[in-house]
């Protein structure tokens, strides 16, 4: 049968969301979008050196006014100019380390994850759930795509190998190419 070493999704689920829904916070964000993409679409529809012109007075107006932030706050106390760049990186810090959870299992854990033997499944297919049938998490199905990318450049490597250890060098190069 058809195996992919992707998690099994069940739709047979409902989610009640009109509790999460407003009409008003719904009339609002509609309103504003159709609005933004108005200006947006008279913007790009502008000359270009109107577009220029336009850039560089939004770019000069938001460096002045930091600027002139900066300045308020370190005559009220000097350590003050320094809480915007720390709230900017703090948000930068959770934002990075939340887009982090979806980047694919690093090269170290999927060889880690090769059996005792040192050799690695044959394909990423051949992975199991732990759990009889259940659904893979995402961090295993990661893994399985892992193991498959390893196995295909080991094929590679396999299929372009020299002969003795004496052509090592030569067998690196052809390698390389």
């Amino acid at each position: 049968g058809f195996r992919t070493p992707w998690p099994r999704q069940s739709y047979q689920h409902v989610q009640d969301l009109s509790r999460a829904y407003s009409k008003g916070a719904s009339f609002a964000l509609g309103s504003f979008s159709g609005l933004l993409l108005f200006l947006l679409g008279s913007f790009v529809g502008c000359p270009v050196s109107v577009q220029d012109a336009l850039i560089h007075m939004a770019a000069a107006a938001a460096v002045g006014y930091t600027v002139l932030l900066h300045t308020q706050l370190f005559d009220i106390f000097p350590a003050l100019a320094f809480l915007p760049l720390f709230c900017c990186l703090v948000a930068a810090h959770f934002v990075v380390r939340s887009c982090r959870k979806g980047v694919a299992v690093p090269h170290s854990q999927a060889v880690m994850a090769a059996d005792s033997k040192g050799s690695l499944p044959s394909k990423a297919a051949d992975i199991q759930p732990d759990r009889g049938g259940e659904e893979m998490t995402d961090r295993r199905a990661s893994l399985a795509i892992g193991l498959q990318l390893l196995q295909d450049a080991r094929n590679k490597a396999e299929e372009k190998s020299c002969g003795s250890s004496d052509d090592s060098y030569l067998c690196s190069v052809s390698l390389s190419e």
